[in-house]
């Protein structure tokens, strides 16, 4: 019975977007609806705590190596995304820190829960169809590495984790040599209400993977303290909602892109699932940022 509550609470609420109220709504519905969302993250915060039961049983049956860490649910609800409102897929990420005592340490790891299609049976929650994968820092941006290409509007090779800069040049027009895709990059960008094409042109330096945000258009670039706003160094596909661009990733998974998200395909089970750009840029901050006073539960 306790396993089957517990499938029912992931399925019924954390995977299903809270409802919002306009300032129509009459006294008597806000108040009701104040009500229900503090009912929601109260059961958030119970599902988190079940969630962490299970990963911190995976762990300490997997791998006893790890005897002083700290352990949290990165992120739920719209973070690990469903393919459409028929799948049943998810994925949900868990922060691993190390600690020395009872202090955090920056050996920081990424604990993924793969939960695949049809898990929830008349018995509740049937465990064979859970996978767990612990990733590092190196494993996890390659696998960015792998997603930028996909979507990038460039077709360099990301190596060794380290990614070409694209500036827009404001006047630039590119020489009949020059290539695009490689040497400039052309996309189409709203300007004075106008659909018009920009260039970015190919820059003589880099920007390590850990040092780049993931927004809507593409990457920006952090300047050794802050991240330099909406001034793209690598551009994006605008891919719409029902375009993909897959590439096979590993003997467990191929990657695709749908739209801004990463998904994900497990070859064993044959689920697709998608994670959403939100909880990317969460979780490539949380693994690349090596100070442990500014880590973010």
């Amino acid at each position: 019975m306790k396993n089957l509550l517990f499938s029912l609470m992931i399925t019924t609420i954390i995977f299903n977007p809270m409802k919002s109220y306009s300032q129509s709504d009459n006294d008597a519905a806000i108040i009701g609806g104040a009500a229900a969302v503090l009912s929601i993250y109260a059961a958030i915060e119970q599902q988190k705590e079940m969630l962490e039961q299970q990963a911190l049983n995976y762990l300490l049956s997997s791998h006893p190596e790890y005897t002083n860490f700290r352990l949290k649910v990165l992120g739920l609800g719209q973070g690990g995304k469903k393919l459409s409102d028929n799948s049943n897929s998810y994925i949900i990420p868990f922060s691993l820190v190390m600690m020395d005592g009872e202090k955090l340490t920056s050996n920081k790891k990424l604990l993924f829960l793969y939960i695949s299609s049809n898990w929830v049976n008349g018995n509740g929650i049937d465990f064979s169809k859970w996978k767990w994968e612990i990733y590092d820092s190196k494993k996890w941006n390659f696998l960015m590495s792998e997603f930028f290409e996909i979507i990038s509007c460039s077709k360099l090779s990301i190596s060794n984790d380290s990614i070409v800069v694209y500036n827009k040049i404001k006047g630039y027009t590119p020489e009949t040599y020059e290539r695009n895709g490689y040497d400039y990059i052309t996309r189409v960008e709203r300007v004075d209400k106008k659909n018009v094409s920009v260039y970015y042109k190919k820059q003589n330096k880099k920007v390590h993977i850990s040092q780049v945000r993931l927004t809507r258009e593409g990457l920006t670039a952090s300047d050794g303290e802050r991240f330099s706003g909406r001034n793209l160094v690598y551009p994006f596909l605008e891919l719409k909602g029902d375009d993909y661009r897959v590439k096979d990733f590993d003997d467990s998974f191929k990657i695709f892109c749908n739209e801004n998200s990463l998904g994900l395909f497990r070859k064993d089970t044959k689920d697709a699932m998608l994670l959403s750009r939100i909880l990317m840029r969460k979780i490539h901050t949380f693994i690349n940022d090596d100070s442990v006073d500014d880590f973010k539960e």
